[in-house]
């Protein structure tokens, strides 16, 4: 009896004592600690590679230029001439009637020395200094157009013809049907007068 009761204590010990052993759990793998970002810390600096790429157009040969137009390559137009003064006023007017030329003159030389071209906006007058810049206004439909004096005219014994325009402004003017207008005319330009010539003989005083 009594060695049977003493198995039975043995028995239970044994099971009490393996229930309270600690199981073995296998380790997890661990990472190194990373302290955790600062608010308040500067961001990091970033580089940026500020060399700029090689252009494309680096190697391309220069492009062809335009030759420049000399100021004798053409023939001054009335736009190049100043205008009027500044005070907007015409330097003198004058009333008449207009006539005009075109192609029975064409190519001939004028009293100025260039050829007659009745495509250009000139005129002929008979005292205006070559080269004087007017503007020639049709009385009666209100028509205007800017000429350069370039020849000499119009001749005849009616006086009252005052200028006689070529064929280009007389179209502008609107008159090459009728063939004469009434006109008048305003000088917004005159040619800045040229130096007298001393004589031989003054000239052969001063020397002696």
């Amino acid at each position: 009896m009594r060695r049977s009761t003493a198995i039975a204590w043995l028995a239970l010990v044994t099971a009490l004592v393996g229930c309270s052993a600690p199981t073995r759990v296998a380790p997890t793998p661990t990472t190194p600690h990373q302290p955790a970002p600062d608010p308040e810390a500067e961001p990091a600096s970033i580089v940026v590679d500020e060399t700029e790429p090689p252009s494309a157009t680096e190697d391309l040969p220069p492009l062809p230029t335009e030759p420049v137009a000399t100021a004798n390559s053409a023939e001054p137009t009335v736009d190049e001439i100043p205008s009027a003064p500044s005070s907007g006023r015409p330097i003198s007017v004058e009333n008449g009637f207009a006539t005009w030329y075109g192609d029975d003159w064409h190519g001939k030389a004028t009293a100025s020395g260039e050829r007659f071209n009745k495509h250009k906006l000139t005129a002929a007058h008979r005292s205006l200094p070559l080269g004087a810049k007017v503007r020639v206004t049709n009385t009666r439909n209100g028509r205007s157009v800017e000429v350069r004096i370039n020849d000499r005219g119009p001749y005849g014994r009616r006086r009252e013809r005052i200028i006689d325009v070529a064929e280009a402004a007389a179209k502008r003017l609107d008159f090459i049907n009728a063939g004469v207008c009434p006109v008048r005319i305003e000088v917004l330009w005159l040619p800045p007068p040229k130096a007298k010539r001393h004589s031989k003989k003054k000239k052969a005083k001063h020397g002696a």
